[in-house]
């Protein structure tokens, strides 16, 4: 009797953690990594100025030849890039009604840093001045955004099926983002006599600035167990800063080779705006006195389509 009523007890207390076991989590915790798709064109403009530039510069100085000064030898390298994708990772705690209807808190953190460079050198024959080679450089030069976004979200599941479950959501947040650009500028004459003159400009930018955010997706997942399953998720999101404050550095280096020269350095603060002249537009920071003729307004647009891979926990 005893022996029966242990194996009853037994049997009893393992039905129990069946059903627990197999009754459904609530709060299920997501992990993921994330590829996003941008195109902030303001600050991607940093990069299409430079292009302009050097274009620019080596189509001029090659016009200038003539009978009495031609060009032994030309070379051009290099490319100037745009920031067109970043990784990023993130979690979202989220609480799951019976119903399908559920709710989140997440946070998500993504950087990119974008290094380039170009440069190239013209060797002229020149009559009257002789042999001299002109060199002309931007490298490196890199721009950089990097973000974090914390938000709160709605969810509905279309499919809650085994293994499989589909569920699309929204969600909204506040953006904290950061970004900057950095360049080495160099302009260098040399002559066959070894006289050398040279000016290089370092110049960096930096800002940080909050926005709101959207974003609108559709994950599928696939259960493993009870409380592990694995999602693939894709939506987009608008993601956008309409002001960004920060600071500003610039260092012209003058120097020849008999070591003449002089070094400037200039700092600033103020609010990132957009420059436009000869060779495109181009972001600075605003400065007393600055001519606004030409001048417009940076915004830093991060929006564009993502995809998600991670795991979903259950755990309440």
């Amino acid at each position: 009797m005893k022996k029966a009523l242990t194996i009853g007890l037994v049997l009893l207390a393992m039905g129990s953690f069946a059903l627990q076991a197999n009754k459904e989590k609530r709060f299920s915790v997501d992990l993921f990594g994330c590829y996003s798709f941008m195109n902030p064109a303001d600050l991607n403009s940093w990069s299409e100025y430079n292009t302009g530039y050097i274009t620019y510069l080596f189509n001029y100085y090659r016009s200038g030849q003539s009978e009495y000064k031609q060009i032994s030898s030309q070379r051009i390298e290099g490319s100037f890039l745009s920031l067109e994708q970043a990784l990023g990772m993130g979690g979202r705690l989220q609480y799951t009604t019976s119903m399908g209807l559920g709710f989140s808190l997440g946070l998500q953190y993504q950087q990119k840093s974008v290094p380039s460079g170009a440069d190239f050198s013209l060797a002229f024959d020149d009559f009257y001045q002789g042999p001299y080679t002109l060199i002309r450089s931007i490298d490196p030069s890199q721009i950089w955004v990097e973000t974090y976004l914390p938000t709160l979200g709605i969810h509905y599941s279309l499919l809650r099926g085994e293994p499989l479950c589909l569920e699309t959501h929204l969600a909204a947040g506040l953006m904290l983002a950061s970004c900057g650009g950095f360049e080495a500028v160099l302009n260098e004459s040399r002559e066959d006599s070894g006289y050398i003159t040279s000016r290089e400009t370092i110049r960096r930018l930096e800002g940080s600035g909050s926005g709101l955010a959207l974003e609108g997706g559709l994950k599928l997942q696939l259960k493993l167990f009870q409380s592990l399953g694995l999602f693939v998720e894709g939506g987009y999101t608008l993601q956008k800063v309409n002001n960004i404050n920060g600071s500003a550095y610039l260092k012209s280096n003058v120097r020849d080779s008999n070591g003449d020269g002089y070094t400037q350095v200039n700092t600033w603060e103020g609010d990132w705006v957009l420059v436009t002249n000869t060779y495109g537009a181009k972001p600075n920071i605003a400065y007393p006195g600055m001519d606004t003729a030409n001048v417009s307004e940076f915004s830093l647009d991060l929006s564009g389509f993502y995809l998600r891979i991670g795991i979903r926990v259950g755990v309440l």
